[in-house]
């Protein structure tokens, strides 16, 4: 129960806002952002000398975030439909001191990547096409994400590599009832990916 200091970020942003491009119903955002983050609070697993493991909230001092995003959205054509985005996150600690989950022994963690995705980008699109009882649409998507360091734990980096995502839809709309019917696929393609690590060593006496 040790405690920790509350966490703030002074953030700076500017963008621009664009629609009805080419003559069409098309809308384009693009924005640019600078953080300054301080005591951020940081979620830990500690070993103790018994054996147990223990979750405790610690400060990293400070840190960076930078970036930017963007994204269109809009009709190609009356029934033809297109999302796309990609965003950049370019965050790094500028001063943290860590403890070791296993030794306790103090590491320095200055200068490294938070444990996100630096690109992420995504992209879709849907067709739309009248039927005799109402309307049925068809979409899909794919989303895309940078290599991550998924163990968040520990100052040891594991690397998930780069991966994409497609997702599908399908939908039908039934005008006399006002009823609306979806089905969709989620990772269409089963594909298997790393979302965390904890590093338990210390729990289990194995040190490799």
């Amino acid at each position: 129960f040790l405690p920790f200091k509350p966490e703030t970020v002074q953030e700076y942003e500017v963008g621009l806002k664009f629609s009805n491009l080419f003559n069409r119903p098309i809308r384009f955002n693009v924005a640019g952002y600078y953080d300054d983050y301080k005591d951020i609070q940081k979620s830990r697993l500690f070993g103790l000398p018994n054996g147990t493991t223990v979750t405790r909230v610690a400060n990293a001092a400070k840190a960076r975030i930078q970036g930017f995003e963007a994204e269109a959205s809009g009709r190609i054509t009356d029934r033809l439909q297109f999302n796309a985005a990609v965003g950049l996150i370019d965050a790094k600690f500028k001063e943290f001191i860590d403890l070791n989950p296993v030794t306790q022994a103090p590491v320095d963690r200055s200068g490294e990547d938070f444990q996100i995705p630096k690109w992420t980008a995504s992209g879709g699109l849907g067709y739309t096409f009248p039927v005799s009882f109402g309307e049925v649409s068809f979409s899909g998507d794919v989303y895309w994400q940078d290599d991550t360091n998924v163990n968040i734990a520990s100052a040891i980096p594991i690397i998930q590599r780069d991966f994409a995502l497609v997702n599908g839809r399908i939908e039908v709309k039934i005008d006399s009832a006002d009823v609306t019917v979806a089905g969709y696929l989620r990772n269409v393609f089963d594909k298997k990916y790393i979302i965390q690590v904890y590093d338990l060593r210390g729990s289990f006496g194995v040190v490799n």
